[in-house]
């Protein structure tokens, strides 16, 4: 009888973890993250399995990693997911062509309580951008995907006063994040200032999650709607020179899915 007994005990403690892990599997969430000629996805996609999170990729995607369309991407990551628009080359017309055609479909997810998080080129292109010398030459209009120029202004850290950069080559740069010195990956990214006369209810909305040596703000996260947005120009994602911070990364990551 005894016997027995712990059989039946060591059956139920078996089940019981097998379901824990069903349901772990269940709660795990899926982040839709760009890859292709407006950007590069794989250090984000890496840094979100790491941290347990799925991945599905749109854009252009080069075999054998597979693209599904951005409705059945959107499907996948939920009414209150994560999109991710990675960081890209340096000219802004050629990465917005290539994801015009999300803008519709992005912005109503949005509006509806998806979450946008822009990186380096991804971050410029949420802001509006027809105001910039190329997009008037070129014609493009609209030009980026709206979703920042209410709160703040993006601007070309580099021409920024004070910044200590004067080229696009690769920095390790001294940054603070909520409240704590960083050493984070740079590569001509953008910083982010308030909008000129900004009201004070619209300014506490803000949240500042860091800021460049400067001062300027490298980090920002903001509602949108019923969603959130949140705008990153250094890589916390990306390892460079030894320096890899995929905690501060995820604690953006995290801040704006409360959003």
């Amino acid at each position: 009888m005894k016997q027995l007994q712990l059989i039946a005990v060591a059956l139920y403690l078996s089940i019981s973890v097998v379901a824990a892990n069903n349901l772990k599997g269940e709660m795990k969430k899926t982040a839709v993250v760009y890859t292709g000629g407006a950007g590069d996805g794989s250090s984000v996609a890496d840094t979100l399995k790491d941290a347990n999170w799925n991945v599905v990729f749109v854009g252009q995607c080069t075999p054998p990693t597979k693209c599904l369309s951005l409705k059945d991407a959107l499907k996948k990551t939920g009414k209150d997911g994560l999109y991710v628009q990675p960081g890209g080359g340096d000219d802004l017309v050629v990465g917005w062509n290539f994801v015009k055609h999300f803008r519709k479909d992005l912005k109503n997810w949005v509006s509806e309580g998806g979450h946008y998080l822009g990186i380096c080129m991804g971050a410029y292109l949420a802001d509006n951008l027809a105001s910039l010398d190329d997009f008037k030459k070129a014609k493009i209009h609209p030009a980026g995907f709206d979703f920042t120029e209410d709160y703040v202004q993006t601007m070309d850290y580099k021409s920024q006063p004070n910044s200590g950069i004067a080229d696009t080559k690769d920095y390790v740069l001294d940054t603070m994040w909520q409240g704590h010195a960083k050493k984070v990956y740079f590569q001509n990214g953008p910083s982010f200032i308030y909008k000129d006369g900004i009201a004070d209810a619209e300014k506490k909305e803000v949240i500042n999650m860091g800021t460049y040596p400067n001062g300027d703000m490298q980090a920002v996260v903001i509602p949108s709607k019923k969603g959130g947005v949140a705008v990153l120009g250094t890589h916390p994602e990306i390892e460079y020179n030894n320096v890899y911070q995929p905690a501060m990364f995820m604690s953006l990551v995290n801040k704006l899915m409360k959003e």
